[in-house]
């Protein structure tokens, strides 16, 4: 009797016809707040270097090519250009590897195409070196300075003249680069080309009219 004296009759009504209709419990009926939240704080907050969460991971999921990823991230208000720890940005990692439709989301989307690493390299740079002329194409379209140079004074000509890209060379120049830039050695693009043994790259830049 005491018992019984002590339940709430309207909460025991409640209690069985749960138990009749094999319902769930109380504490199911709705999720927890910070379990329905546990999937946008994947998100928030830094990564011990101060990056936060969102960035860094549209930062990896571009040197991973995993293009429905970047699209989300963007969707979801990554900064498109934030640095890594190497002060990269994801523009800057697409434009080195080659990822055309990387590269192509974060330029729509606002990526500044002129950011430098801490090496001074910018994404054409990036692209310039490594032989990607689509990824470097579409950066020119996109606004891309040709005459940013990195440490010592190398610029995309310079760099492609050097290792003798002779199809990236003609890109820049249909596109206006500066024949006679100089490193901060003195030396143009011809120059590096002649000394590295690509004459057939000395021979266009001379054609073209550089010194």
């Amino acid at each position: 009797m005491l018992m019984n004296s002590l339940i709430d009759p309207k909460k025991m009504k409640v209690v069985l016809k749960r138990i009749k209709d094999r319902k769930a419990p109380f504490c199911a009926e709705k999720p927890h707040p910070e379990k329905a939240a546990k999937k946008d704080r994947s998100l928030s907050g830094t990564f011990l270097d101060g990056t936060l969460i969102i960035d860094g991971k549209l930062i990896a999921a571009a040197k991973r090519d995993n293009v429905a990823k970047v699209a989300e991230l963007i969707e979801k208000g990554a900064n498109v250009n934030a640095k890594d720890k190497g002060g990269t940005t994801a523009l800057v990692h697409a434009s080195w590897e080659g990822y055309i439709k990387i590269a192509r989301i974060l330029l729509d989307s606002g990526a500044d195409v002129n950011a430098k690493n801490d090496r001074d390299w910018t994404a054409l740079r990036c692209a310039v070196d490594n032989g990607h002329t689509i990824i470097a194409q579409m950066l020119m379209e996109g606004g891309a300075d040709l005459e940013a140079k990195s440490r010592h004074g190398w610029n995309a000509l310079i760099s492609a003249a050097s290792s003798g890209n002779l199809e990236m060379v003609k890109l820049l120049v249909e596109n206006k680069a500066n024949l006679n830039a100089k490193t901060d050695n003195g030396f143009t693009a011809t120059d590096w080309a002649g000394d590295h043994g690509h004459y057939d790259v000395k021979l266009y830049l001379i054609e073209q009219g550089a010194k």
